[in-house]
């Protein structure tokens, strides 16, 4: 059998014994313990945008993240409905990996408990981001080729970046500036 009951609010945090009474008058001694904590919250979230195909790693920042919640498997990050698992850093940091959807804003919340989630308002933004093309495709091994590429869905230019080889060692060029004709 089970039975739900709304905890009330607290006058703070910390742990408080529920007991149930099928009178009123008598109630339960098993001494079993409800945690109340502070809501966790939402500020902000860096990358602000990533590929819609998902799998970018987010990290979070807000206030009332816990390593207990964690533990537990209560630890969560919602994109736009869909729960990913998240990963504790710190009472106000959080890494979650952000999930599949079409382009677009997508809310982004928090929860401790696995039922209920943060309603802050930040938003993750999705892009599709496709390549056509190179100009030129090729360059002398000693770099500096300024290579224009075509496509779609690329973001500002303060946040497009280039890399060339992959992620062979020694090989690519990562990290390359970009900039947005």
């Amino acid at each position: 059998n089970q039975v739900e009951c709304a905890a009330p609010p607290s006058a703070g945090a910390g742990d408080r014994y529920v007991e149930v009474s099928m009178n009123g008058q008598q109630y339960t001694a098993s001494e079993v313990s409800f945690t109340y904590r502070p809501a966790p919250a939402v500020s902000s979230v860096w990358p602000t945008r990533g590929v819609a195909e998902g799998g970018t790693p987010v990290t979070v920042l807000g206030s009332g993240f816990s390593s207990a919640a964690e533990a537990m498997g209560a630890l969560l990050c919602r994109f736009n409905g869909t729960t990913v698992v998240a990963v504790y850093v710190s009472e106000s940091s959080l890494v979650c990996n952000s999930t599949r959807a079409s382009p677009g804003y997508l809310p982004v919340e928090v929860s401790t408990n696995g039922r209920e989630f943060s309603s802050d308002g930040v938003q993750y933004e999705l892009v599709s981001v496709a390549m056509t093309g190179v100009v030129p495709w090729t360059g002398p091994e000693r770099g500096g080729t300024v290579v224009t590429i075509a496509g779609s869905g690329f973001a500002s230019a303060d946040e497009l970046a280039c890399v060339f080889g992959g992620s062979s060692v020694g090989v690519g060029y990562g990290g390359v500036s970009a900039v947005l004709t």
